[in-house]
């Protein structure tokens, strides 16, 4: 089994690969360019989980490559903040971090990190619109409005 933990910037991230009977580490930094990312995907297997940490853009890079491995965590910032307490923070200490805590996650057998889901979006059947409701414009109810004077 492969533990792959992830910084995630917004033009690189920077991977570190751990093993689960060694523990020799491997770091690599990735561009977030199509001949970077075909790299990428070549050191991925289906015995490999990644642990990434939530950010505006960890959900849709997710996406790229969920299919190609065993499973993708990604956590919440707050249950993470080891590595933000860390003196040294560069790319490769937070990446190893990540990695060092998903090994032991799931060789320990504890859950230390629970990952962020997004729930499905409503489909358009679901919320009815504005017209649907007969309220448009300015027939909507005026919001009751209390002003404190002082």
């Amino acid at each position: 089994m492969q533990f792959v933990g992830i910084d995630l910037h917004t033009n690189r991230f920077t991977c570190c690969y751990l093993n689960e009977d060694s523990k020799e580490k491997t770091m690599r930094t990735f561009e977030l360019s199509p001949e970077d990312l075909k790299g990428f995907y070549k050191t991925l297997t289906k015995d490999t989980i990644v642990l990434i940490e939530a950010t505006i853009n960890t959900f849709a890079f997710a996406k790229l490559f969920r299919h190609a491995v065993q499973e993708v965590i990604i956590a919440k910032t707050y249950q993470l903040k080891n590595i933000n307490l860390s003196e040294k923070k560069t790319d490769k200490v937070d990446a190893d971090k990540l990695a060092r805590m998903l090994k032991l996650q799931v060789l320990g057998g504890e859950k230390l990190i629970v990952g962020v889901t997004i729930p499905p979006r409503r489909s358009a059947t679901c919320v009815p619109s504005l017209q649907a409701t007969g309220l448009s414009g300015s027939r909507l109810p005026k919001p009751k409005t209390a002003y404190i004077h002082s």
